[in-house]
């Protein structure tokens, strides 16, 4: 990630091409060395991973075809961790003013930077949108399993690795359609690669 991030500094096309790959394969790589707990849970988690993976190379590319696919990659990617999660979250420790609490922060980073992104996305506005909506429901799900249950790992795991991917898609969709600047790349990636590893680690816990 370090060598991808002076890559991204330096502006080097190549660089950054074979550093992104290889950072994302080592996060592919650390989920096929954690056994899954929970086989049907570790499918999901691996095949949403392999998707991420398919997602970092389409967004290589600065088309809006590659850029589209790339959007594709990732909200599959996200359906396969709600398949993960979604039949395994038990929320029946949440109260629900704190259930609204956590959900309103994503809701409002979330709508922001679909309103700053929205100019720019032309035809692909109702896949961005759609994106944004599973994004914010499945962080929301995940942080309020992991309150349900402070004390289990493996709702640590998951709630901080779909919470950082909430935050590193922030800094995509600003560096993609707001502004373009180094300052997203610095905490976008950071939250990316940390959020994967954490998602694949936790197949050992849930």
């Amino acid at each position: 990630m370090a060598w991808l991030l002076y890559t991204r500094y330096r502006d080097d096309p190549r660089g950054v091409a074979l550093s992104k790959t290889l950072s994302s394969l080592l996060f592919l790589g650390a989920a096929l060395l954690w056994p899954a707990a929970d086989p049907g849970y570790g499918a999901w988690i691996l095949a949403g991973l392999v998707l991420s993976l398919a997602g970092d190379v389409f967004l290589l590319g600065e088309s809006k075809r590659a850029v589209g696919a790339g959007i594709g990659a990732f909200l599959s990617a996200h359906v396969c961790y709600l398949g993960a999660l979604a039949p395994r979250a038990d929320l029946s420790g949440l109260r629900p003013a704190l259930g609204a609490l956590l959900a309103l922060p994503l809701l409002a980073a979330g709508g922001v930077a679909l309103r700053a992104s929205w100019p720019k996305l032309g035809r692909l506005a109702a896949p961005a949108a759609l994106y944004f909506l599973l994004l914010s429901a499945l962080a929301w799900l995940a942080l309020a399993h992991w309150a349900s249950h402070p004390r289990d790992p493996g709702a640590a795991l998951i709630g901080l690795g779909l919470g950082l991917f909430f935050v590193s898609d922030l800094a995509v969709a600003r560096h993609r359609f707001v502004a373009k600047s180094f300052s997203n790349k610095l905490w976008g990636l950071p939250a990316y690669y940390v959020a994967q590893h954490l998602l694949a680690a936790s197949r050992a816990w849930v």
